[in-house]
This record gives C-alpha cells, structure tokens and sequence, in this order.
C-alpha cells in the first residue's frame, strides 16, 4: 500500500510525460510532413491530446500503481525531460 506522498509524487512524475509526447510527437510530425504554418497548430493539438490523455488515463494508472516502486517512475522520468528543451 502506497502512501499519499507517495502517490502524490509519483503523480508529479508521471503527469507531465503524456502532454510532452504529444507535444513533441505531434510537432517533429509536422515538422517533417506539414507546412511551416501548420506546425505551431498542430503541436498545439499535439499537447491537448497529451493533457486529454492525463485526464482520463493517470488517475487510473495511479490507483493501480503498475507495482513499480518510486525510483522505477524517477528512472522513466530523468530521460523524458531534455525533450522539453529540443
């Protein structure tokens, strides 16, 4: 049984992965696929999906905890987190 800071935590880790890779899924895409005036539009949807996604997909994957410790969710967190500066 996990505590609330526990949990708290391990919701901190995990709630910013889906809309960063939506956001960057969705633009390196367009980047590739779309003209530049599409980009900026489509990163953008790119980010509601990811943040769609949290919604109604984290609290769900919170309360079943996957069986992973803490540092399990840090170790998926660390590598995730340069994207947000390419």
């Amino acid at each position: 049984m996990k505590t609330k800071l526990e949990g708290f935590a391990l919701g901190l880790i995990l709630a910013p992965l889906a809309p960063l890779a939506g956001l960057m899924g969705f633009w390196w895409t367009a980047y590739a696929f779309l003209p530049e005036t599409w980009i900026f539009f489509v990163a953008i949807a790119g980010l509601l999906a990811g943040i769609l996604a949290d919604i109604f997909l984290l609290k769900k994957l919170l309360d079943q905890h996957l069986g992973l410790p803490l540092w399990v969710a840090v170790f998926f967190f660390i590598p995730s987190a340069p994207l947000a500066y390419l």
